[in-house]
């Protein structure tokens, strides 16, 4: 076999993902393939090399993962086939849901016009122009959130009378759809003059057939532009500075999915290619941006369409609380099992998600919300996933330098999307017990951090979701979401602790995902709005409390249907009629007072029509404690202030459920004790103590899908020995000899060699020296 040569670029470590794409596009066409091939081999030898650290490995095995997804959504299509297939899906999105469909409400509309007239400004004011650099800003959110609607609504609704509106598609020239018009971009985006004038020549072209003076070009797809340095997209934004002889004034909105659009702040590329005589701009010293625009306030905005026939299960009826595109897609038949594993492969970042940790992170922020990550990552989450874009602030270049110096702040979340969490949820069935550790690994790496600060909230949520996820996946094609709540309470192992015994029977949970909420209710509060819970159950979700809220950290919706069926009476059930414990068919809500509706008719009237049974949605409150240490004491203070959170809002029925984490041997032996010896169970006298009913489960290190050795075992960034050299003031006196393996975490701890257990034994040994003493032995 012929030898040849290698491609492999050691520099390519050095570089983020933004300048791997562009290191990328300079390769020739003929040998982006085997320019991918080669440094993917040369860098995962480099990964599994011994002498490397954890930090570097995680660095290696991400660019890999970087350079597959190049290799596999860069290559050019094998056949014509392919790109008509792609052309295909592009303009069934534009020409069938974007057409059609009507805005649900007007508020991202009005917002989106406001930023867009006062573009307009850079051309009337000097003060405009010597703030801002050019009249244009940047449309930045995730895929499927509604960025081309919204354009497409500004060209067609009602405007001033001297505004014109384009709607502009980037493309290769592979074709198009039938609401844009093409913006045809070279096939090479080299920094060239022929490239520059033929990007100009197709702007003027626009410009010269419009009779308004004021013209909004509204460019989708626009990374595109941002390739190679971002040398069209530069060409285009100093067109956009001309200084016209015709007093036509042009402004630009650029959509797409990366925020490398708002990222160009000064003119100092490697070429003056982009740009034409300097006496035909205007003599501006702006250098700020406008701000972004990436406000969609569209997730759920179809919940009040009606449900077809065909939605017949929990996950078709729930696909309305999610992105809209989603929604359209499964209006129009389209959300096929084709169009689900694309937003599977999606969802994943790259087809090798074994060992690249991004990946993990966005399959497993789409079901816990695995909290605050940094710039580049949240980037590639919200380019290449279904992250969110909630908050961006960019500081403008300091003026002492010509390079590109600023910061940018950058927050993200996963909107509820039950799409999403079920497709997480079926990646996640395969090996539960892996995704655990995945989400040790993360933590442990730094790459993410907890919202609130603490690893027993997601642990906690990630584990009551693997309890409902393993009830449900016998079924086929995980259609139905709900789950019998005493099903899934035992599952967890929950003990009662007071209240009604029997008040689980024909309750479900249906969640497969927990979601942030950051509205300053508690989750008490919550429980009291009926029509709330309807909604969060049919979503498929469940809720964080906000940060600082009191007495408990979660809010799980659970439905009460008399008929006993998992699914909505407009669907097919999806398991048998529940039963109480003696056999016999419930015929009255539990607990229901005398003033309330009865469920087979009207009592002590035999002739009286029979009512369908009612029905009905109450909150389960749920607080997490991740502590090593725990008393019987504080396990009745917890659930007695949950129980008045509940009674304060008005609740006269729900649970209370407590989780324990990460408590050691010791605790949890007395706990499940107590719990043996003292498990109360009320008969249900009508009081708000039976109506509410209190429950305690016990996550032990043991516990089914890895969590609990997980939560121990996540350590910060640098590992144990970090935390003690962090810690190392205080070994003196808390370190005694033979016992320092107490300080640390016990599961952590190896048959062998333990690096991290000799350094602090050391490390004591030495503080606890009188000065000087050390010293002499040495």
């Amino acid at each position: 076999m012929e030898q040849r040569s290698s491609l492999a670029d050691p520099d390519l470590r050095s570089m983020t993902m933004d300048q791997l794409v562009e290191a990328f596009e300079k390769q020739p066409p003929a040998q982006k393939e085997r320019w991918c091939e080669d440094n993917m081999a040369y860098y995962r030898r480099l990964a599994q090399d011994d002498n490397v650290s954890e930090k570097e490995k995680l660095e290696l095995t991400t660019l890999v993962g970087g350079l597959y997804m190049l290799f596999a959504l860069k290559k050019p299509s094998q056949s014509a086939s392919a790109d008509a297939t792609k052309e295909t899906a592009r303009r069934f999105e534009i020409d069938e849901g974007i057409k059609d469909e009507e805005l649900h409400h007007s508020f991202d509309y009005m917002q989106f016009e406001r930023e867009i007239h006062n573009l307009f400004q850079w051309h009337d004011s000097d003060e405009v122009r010597d703030k801002y650099l050019a009249p244009y800003f940047a449309m930045v959110q995730s895929s499927g959130m509604g960025k081309t609607k919204l354009m497409f609504e500004y060209t067609i609704r009602k405007k001033p009378k001297n505004i014109s509106a384009r709607l502009l598609l980037c493309t290769m020239g592979n074709g198009g759809s039938g609401v844009h018009k093409n913006l045809t971009l070279p096939k090479s985006t080299e920094a060239t003059v022929e490239n520059r004038q033929a990007l100009i020549q197709q702007l003027e072209n626009i410009v010269e057939n419009e009779q308004c003076n004021q013209l909004v070009l509204l460019v989708d797809e626009a990374q595109h532009l941002v390739q190679n340095e971002g040398f069209l997209f530069r060409c285009f934004r100093n067109w956009l500075r001309l200084d016209r002889k015709d007093r036509k004034k042009i402004v630009a909105i650029f959509a797409g999915t990366t925020s490398r659009l708002t990222n160009f702040y000064v003119e100092r590329p490697t070429t003056a290619f982009s740009r034409n005589a300097p006496s035909e701009y205007y003599e501006n010293k702006g250098k700020q941006l406008y701000s972004p625009f990436f406000h969609f306030s569209t997730i759920g905005a179809g919940k009040n369409d009606d449900p077809r026939p065909a939605d017949n299960t929990d996950f078709r009826r729930s696909i309305k609380y999610g992105r809209p595109l989603f929604h359209v897609l499964q209006k129009y038949d389209k959300l096929d099992t084709n169009a689900l594993d694309a937003i599977q492969k999606r969802l994943l970042l790259t087809h090798h998600p074994e060992n690249n940790k991004v990946s993990w992170l966005s399959v497993l922020s789409v079901r816990v919300q695995m909290g605050r990550v940094s710039l580049d990552i949240a980037s590639s989450l919200i380019s290449l996933g279904y992250a969110n874009l909630t908050h961006f602030h960019a500081f403008p270049p300091t003026l002492s330098t010509e390079t590109n110096n600023h910061a940018t702040i950058v927050q993200q979340c996963h909107f509820p999307d039950p799409v999403l969490a079920r497709s997480a949820m079926q990646l996640m069935n395969k090996n539960r017990e892996e995704w655990s550790k995945h989400a040790m690994d993360l933590f442990s790496s730094g790459i993410c951090s907890p919202e609130k600060g603490d690893t027993g909230e997601v642990f906690a949520a990630l584990f009551m979701l693997f309890c409902g996820d393993e009830l449900r996946e016998k079924q086929e094609g995980l259609e139905q979401f709900s789950v019998p709540l005493k099903g899934w309470l035992d599952k967890m192992g929950a003990s009662l602790v007071s209240g009604n015994e029997d008040s689980t029977d024909n309750k479900f949970v249906s969640f497969i995902q927990v979601c942030r909420n950051y509205v300053r209710l508690d989750p008490g509060q919550i429980a009291a709005k009926e029509n709330f819970l309807k909604e969060l159950y049919e979503s498929g979700s469940a809720m964080y409390a906000y940060s600082g809220a009191t007495a408990s950290d979660l809010l799980v919706p659970i439905k009460l249907d008399p008929s006993g069926q998992q699914s909505s009476p407009t669907g097919a059930p999806s398991g048998q009629q529940s039963t109480t414990r003696k056999g016999k068919k419930k015929q009255k809500l539990i607990g229901q007072d005398s003033s309330g509706p009865e469920v087979l008719g009207v009592a002590g009237n035999l002739n009286a029509p029979t009512q369908q049974p009612t029905v009905s949605y109450e909150g389960m409150l749920i607080s997490v404690k991740n502590r090593i240490k725990f008393t019987i004491t504080q396990m009745v203070e917890c659930l007695g202030s949950m129980v008045k959170q509940l009674e304060l809002a008005g609740v006269k029925k729900g649970t209370c459920l407590l989780l324990l984490l990460g408590m050691d041997d010791e605790t949890l032996e007395k706990m499940e004790t107590h719990l043996r010896r003292h498990n109360t169970r009320s008969g249900g006298s009508g009081d708000s103590a039976a109506l509410i009913s209190c429950y305690v489960v016990i996550v032990s290190k043991d516990a089914h899908y890895g969590i609990g050795n997980a939560i121990q075992c996540t350590t910060s960034p640098g590992g144990e020995r970090a935390e003690m050299y962090a810690s190392h003031f205080s070994l003196s006196q808390l370190a005694e000899r033979g016992q320092e393996a107490e300080l640390l975490r016990k599961s952590l701890r190896t048959k062998g060699d333990d690096e991290d257990l000799d350094y602090t034994k050391e490390l004591a040994t030495a503080l606890q020296k009188k000065p000087g003493e050390d010293m002499e032995s040495s």
